[in-house]
């Protein structure tokens, strides 16, 4: 069993989104749950979050993310290099290049 974590993103003052990760490095990092509030969408947050949790489960060991994609954000994960996960079909994953490491500190653009 892995470490559980949950992130979030503030945007002033307002949650804009949260996710829990399931840490299990060095094998993966299950994100779960994760959630952008629906006045929020489409501003490129949820681009952003994602990539800041690839960074942190790099941070901690991990080479892969792993998830179960919501019906109609298919596209939104495919878009970012998940694919199938071939042994269990129901999860999507997304190998994570060691030399990508950056830190993220401040938020969307």
């Amino acid at each position: 069993m892995g470490r559980v974590q949950w992130v979030s993103v503030l945007l002033g003052k307002q949650q804009a989104g949260i996710a829990m990760l399931e840490l299990a490095p060095p094998e993966f990092c299950y994100v779960a749950d994760m959630i952008i509030a629906s006045r929020f969408r489409r501003r490129g947050i949820g681009s952003w979050f994602l990539a800041a949790i690839e960074q942190y489960a790099l941070g901690h060991g991990s080479k892969r993310l792993l998830l179960q994609a919501v019906a109609g954000t298919e596209a939104f994960y495919a878009a970012r290099q998940f694919v199938s996960d071939p042994y269990v079909p129901i999860f999507l994953k997304k190998d994570l290049p060691i030399l990508q490491r950056k830190v993220f500190s401040a938020g969307p653009g």
